[in-house]
């Protein structure tokens, strides 16, 4: 998958920072920047495009500075 910022994430990867950004949310109910390079050990510069491509997605919604789970985050969980 090609993100925003010249990003190239493998699609199986893809599918893992979905599953846990699920996890995150059942404990948490936001996410920050700082709170996106700490749990997954990604840069400020990757961190942005995934925020970015999962907002795109449903997995995430911007509330100003923070990110809430979004509608389709565990979609395919429950198919």
């Amino acid at each position: 998958m090609r993100l925003p910022g010249e990003i190239l994430l493998p699609a199986p990867l893809l599918d893992q920072f979905r599953q846990r950004l699920a996890a995150y949310f059942d404990q948490k109910p936001e996410m920050t920047i700082a709170d996106l390079k700490e749990v997954f050990g990604v840069s400020r510069k990757q961190g942005v495009p995934l925020f970015e491509h999962a907002d795109r997605l449903g997995w995430t919604n911007r509330r100003g500075d923070v990110r809430v789970a979004g509608h389709r985050l565990k979609a395919r969980d429950e198919a």
